[in-house]
């Protein structure tokens, strides 16, 4: 469905999973959503951020946030295990 690919192609850009991507953007085309919006999901669309809606735009964002704070957290934790040493 339409929430997942946003959430899955948002994920496999943001940490270069391309095989990924890729496949997923391919799974986009046979369930109907647009190359446009595809390419404006991934980044590649120059103007076709309009074809987002605002939930696709809160997803995106949800999933960027997700990924900072994990990456703060792994970070946090092996700054802490230095500190230990």
């Amino acid at each position: 469905d339409r929430y997942n690919e946003v959430l899955a192609l948002t994920v496999c850009s943001l940490l270069g999973a391309d095989y990924e991507r890729i496949q997923h953007e391919r799974l986009c085309e046979r369930s109907g959503l647009s190359r446009e919006w595809v390419a404006a999901l991934v980044g590649r669309g120059s103007s076709g951020s309009g074809t987002l809606t605002i939930e696709d735009k809160s997803l995106v964002e949800l999933a960027e946030a997700t990924l900072a704070d994990a990456a703060s957290a792994r970070s946090r934790a092996a700054l802490a295990r230095i500190r230990e040493q």
